[in-house]
This record gives C-alpha cells, structure tokens and sequence, in this order.
C-alpha cells in the first residue's frame, strides 16, 4: 500500500533518462519518511491501504515538485 507520495511533473522536453531521475529523487525523500512512519507505529494496514495515524505529518511534510 502507498504510506507516502510526492507528485512529480512531467515536462515536454523530458526524456525517459530526465523523467527517471526525478522520480528517483523524489523516492529518496519519500523512502525515509515511510520508514520512520512505520518504525514510529504510525502506519496502520487494512487489506490494501495504509492510514498514517496522526495525519498532521502531511500538513508538515508535503512532497510537490512544481513545474
């Protein structure tokens, strides 16, 4: 299940090799900070999706990548 997401433009003159390097930047923040979650007893499993109990780590943490 998603614990953790950023959103991650697409721009027209990206090229698979610019678009994969973001994205990879963008998951190395988001690695961390699901790790902590979980490790913290944050991260609440049911069936196929996760609840981050005291949701006021999203107001704090946004991960947007503007354009």
């Amino acid at each position: 299940p998603i614990i953790v997401q950023a959103a991650v433009p697409v721009k027209s003159s990206d090229t698979e090799e610019s678009l994969q390097a973001r994205i990879q930047r963008a998951e190395h923040l988001c690695y961390p900070q699901a790790l902590k979650l979980i490790a913290e007893g944050r991260v609440q499993v049911a069936g196929e999706k996760a609840r981050v109990k005291d949701d006021g780590f999203a107001e704090d943490n946004r991960l947007i990548n503007p354009t």
